[in-house]
């Protein structure tokens, strides 16, 4: 799909979200939504499937606000969405948001533990270093993933 329709669908989806309420916007997933479109949008050309799934989340947005079946919508939204990311981190090889510094910090607090449970009886230090640690790590290999444009 070319980058006018991506443009047009971003635009179609931000008249949606002007008329719902913030509260809809976080069960619709607003922005992950529009960083999904974006990453489909540069894939698109490439990849069938992600030119499909395009298309598919356009139906989707047209149903953004439809008060009649606006549960079961979201429902099928959510899905939709879960299922794109699956084939964006398997397929093209994209990381979501958070999950480096997550993965890192996890990785810091055991390695802070391990080190004050063997080196000495001061843990409480070893555990604020190795959660900074783990969280500068996290921060820098996300920032790389983002230089390289492959987060969603």
């Amino acid at each position: 799909m070319e980058h006018v329709a991506v443009h047009q669908l971003i635009v179609a989806l931000d008249e949606k979200t002007g008329k719902i309420t913030s509260r809809q916007k976080g069960k619709w997933n607003i922005g992950l939504t529009k960083r999904i479109i974006k990453k489909l949008g540069l894939y698109a050309e490439d990849c069938k499937l992600c030119s499909e799934y395009l298309f598919m989340l356009k139906k989707s947005v047209e149903n953004i606000g439809n008060k009649t079946t606006e549960e079961k919508e979201m429902i099928k939204h959510q899905i939709l969405l879960n299922t794109i990311m699956k084939h964006l981190k398997n397929e093209h090889k994209l990381v979501s948001r958070g999950s480096f510094i997550s993965m890192f910090l996890l990785f810091g607090c055991l390695l802070s533990i391990l080190l004050g449970l063997i080196g000495s009886d001061q843990i409480e230090i070893w555990m604020l270093t190795g959660v900074v640690i783990g969280l500068v790590a996290g921060i820098v290999m996300e920032r790389n993933a983002w230089k390289k444009n492959q987060l969603i």
